[in-house]
């Protein structure tokens, strides 16, 4: 049976009609798109073994899900996978562990490890470290760390090392070193006193 429309609901449907094409393209694009979902807070985790060095940054929105990130990353094993469930369970279960402090940042780096507390690796030799200094935002073990980095890193208490310095060769040379790294106008007054005290003595 055929449905007419009376003048009024025809007038109706051509004012809803023009008023639709009178909206702007995102507008249309909006009212059209699907609800979106809403999603739980990306977080940052550190999952390994204690004692171990398999630690890994995770960003994942649960504990749980970056457990089975470690397991993909690490040794290509999906927690999901049957298959998979023998070789999981021998390696056992890795500690999780949120890391509020670094909310909000895109990528994690050595010096983030480093100001967290634990041990990384050093950005020059690559090895393990557990006493890393980090010098102009470098990781840098003790084994890598240059007469430069060491007075560098704390100009407060650097006489011992200009000390060693001088030993090493004469005062002159280690005054033209620290001027040609621009650290002689940085180098407190006490601390220079305290190297010509002892140098002057031996």
């Amino acid at each position: 049976m055929e449905t007419k429309m009376n003048r009024r609901e025809l007038l109706k449907s051509s004012v809803s009609a023009a008023a639709m094409l009178a909206l702007p393209k995102p507008a249309l694009a909006a009212m059209s798109a699907p609800v979106a979902k809403a999603t739980r807070p990306m977080k940052w985790f550190i999952v390994g073994t204690p004692g171990e060095s398999d630690w890994a940054a995770i960003l994942f929105e649960t504990a749980e899900q970056a457990r089975a990130q470690w397991f993909q990353e690490k040794y290509a094993l999906d927690v999901s996978n049957p298959d998979d469930a023998k070789e999981i369970a021998a390696l056992g279960v890795p500690e999780v562990e949120e890391m509020p402090r670094w909310s909000g940042k895109s990528d994690i780096f050595p010096k983030d490890w480093v100001l967290a507390g634990f041990g990384t690796f050093c950005e020059r030799c690559f090895d393990e470290t557990n006493s890393a200094h980090i010098i102009n935002e470098e990781v840098v073990c003790g084994y890598c760390m240059t007469d430069r980095d060491w007075i560098e890193s704390d100009l407060d208490d650097c006489a011992d090392h200009l000390i060693n310095m001088a030993d090493r060769s004469d005062l002159e040379s280690v005054k033209a070193k620290l001027v040609d790294w621009g650290l002689w106008e940085k180098i407190p007054p006490s601390e220079w006193a305290d190297v010509l005290e002892c140098v002057e003595v031996a």
